[in-house]
């Protein structure tokens, strides 16, 4: 539900309000891989590294959404998903 929600503000670029919370595409990204990482869902982290990549890289931060994406393909390497890391490669066309 999070990194949906954390898509979702990204795409219309603004704020959004949760539980009377309001709640930015970063802090909705951060839940998402809190909550995946606990659990450890390592391919659902991995896609919320790279979504978040993506939202990082409009953001103008290259450097950090390098470091994601990284992070990303090093796990869906591990697990063998080859065409999850075909997708990656979309962070830099987005």
């Amino acid at each position: 539900m999070w990194r949906v929600l954390g898509l979702i503000a990204t795409n219309f670029g603004e704020d959004l309000t949760v539980n009377d919370e309001l709640l930015s595409a970063s802090q909705c990204f951060d839940k998402a891989l809190q909550i995946f990482t606990e659990t450890k869902a390592e391919a659902e982290t991995a896609r919320t590294l790279r979504d978040f990549a993506r939202y990082e890289n409009k953001r103008g931060n290259p450097t950090k959404a390098r470091k994601m994406l990284d992070e990303a393909k090093e796990i869906f390497t591990r697990l063998e998903m080859p065409l999850e890391i075909e997708r990656c490669s979309g962070v830099w066309n987005a």
